[in-house]
């Protein structure tokens, strides 16, 4: 499944719940680069997630990004599927 498809379905998903807000990234000259694809609060707990298709891998500094999140007490990481995305959200 390609990355947009994957992506298209974590925003359905978080748009079924309620307690959760979010955004997708853009990167883009104007942003910062390495920032994960989907910034999420849930339930007031900062979520960052890094999508990915099975073959692919972060880059280094998408996974310095991620440290970073984490490191601040946030959660961060790479996610494949809907299953990865609940677990990161501790759903």
């Amino acid at each position: 499944m390609p990355e947009a498809a994957i992506t298209r379905a974590m925003i359905q998903f978080l748009k079924g719940n309620p307690q959760t807000w979010y955004m997708k990234t853009h990167g883009s000259e104007f942003g910062r680069a390495g920032v994960p694809d989907l910034i999420i609060c849930h339930r007031g707990d900062f979520v960052a997630a890094e999508i990915k298709t099975t073959s692919n891998k972060p880059t280094a500094l998408q996974e310095h990004e991620m440290d970073l999140i984490n490191d601040a007490g946030g959660a961060a990481g790479v996610v494949r599927n809907i299953h990865q995305l609940q677990e990161l959200m501790q759903l």
